[in-house]
């Protein structure tokens, strides 16, 4: 017999009878030969089918711990992924991201108050011309311009109020009010450009009516016209620097004042006449912002 088929033929004969030492089957160990395997073979066979009951319980607790075991290691392949799934979620919600904080925005500073200087004490009286219903509040500070750009209540205020000149108080030989004029404001004296060149407005409108110290004044307006000047001490602002004259250098003066006048209105004055003047911006393109001043004047004597 080949070699080969003998070894492989003596193992299973090592197997059939390891099988039938398993079975329980009792061989006689010198009586091992193939008739003796086969006959024991059938005899276990029949022993096998007599006793079911024992074999199938000896098969299921032998494959039962694998049969768990599977399970077992089904179950956690299984799970995991599950339990890797629904904690990435619960993370993400419970460590939400943060907004940005806004910068700090710089708070402002605190806007300072500026107090209003306090108005000067003063009597309020009135300013009106004839035949026109122009008529404006008339103040007198004792000791600046303060209403050049500031309202009666003391309010700052850049069109103002008419003022008297504090050296002036209607007894000397001339009294001068100011206020201002505007091309785009409603100044108080804007009233007065219309005397400037028109003959006739003047006709219709020769008179000046002030109320002030519990006294009442009239004047009749005798000259009308723009004075230049060129510096502060210079001819052209003669009228307001001057303020005491001899009866001769007055009597002069006065004439000259009348001579100025842009039309003649008539009106003869002397040595002996008090004067008001009333003193605002020229508008006159020709004149106005081209010299150091540029004043119209409306000159009227009271009478």
């Amino acid at each position: 017999m080949n070699k080969g088929v003998k070894n492989y033929f003596l193992a299973a004969i090592v197997l059939l009878q390891l099988t039938i030492l398993n079975l329980g089957i009792a061989i006689d160990k010198n009586t091992i030969t193939a008739e003796a395997i086969v006959n024991n073979i059938e005899k276990a066979t029949v022993a096998v089918v007599d006793k079911p009951t024992e074999t199938v319980e000896e098969t299921t607790t032998v494959e039962q711990p694998k049969q768990e075991e599977v399970k077992q290691e089904t179950k956690t392949t299984i799970e995991q992924p599950k339990q890797t799934v629904k904690q990435q979620p619960k993370k993400a919600a419970e460590q939400p991201a943060k907004p940005a904080q806004p910068a700090a925005q710089p708070q402002p500073a605190p806007t300072p108050v500026v107090e209003q200087p306090a108005a000067p004490q003063m009597e309020v009286g009135s300013i009106s011309i004839s035949n026109s219903n122009f008529r404006k509040d008339l103040v007198k500070d004792d000791t600046s311009y303060f209403y050049l750009n500031h309202s009666l209540s003391g309010v700052y205020d850049k069109i103002g109020v008419p003022f008297i000149d504090y050296r002036n108080n209607f007894k000397g030989r001339k009294t001068i009010i100011y206020a201002h004029s505007s091309p785009t404001l409603n100044a108080p004296f804007n009233y007065l450009q219309n005397y400037h060149n028109n003959k006739g407005f003047y006709d219709a409108h020769r008179y000046i009516y002030v109320t002030y110290g519990g006294q009442s004044y009239t004047y009749e307006i005798f000259s009308v016209y723009i004075s230049v000047a060129e510096g502060p001490y210079t001819e052209g602002l003669e009228y307001y620097n001057a303020m005491n004259y001899s009866n001769h250098d007055w009597a002069e003066r006065i004439q000259e004042y009348k001579n100025y006048s842009e039309y003649e209105t008539g009106v003869q004055v002397s040595g002996s006449d008090k004067i008001l003047i009333l003193q605002t911006c020229a508008m006159d393109p020709a004149y106005a912002g081209k010299h150091y001043r540029d004043n119209l004047l409306i000159m009227a004597k009271l009478i």
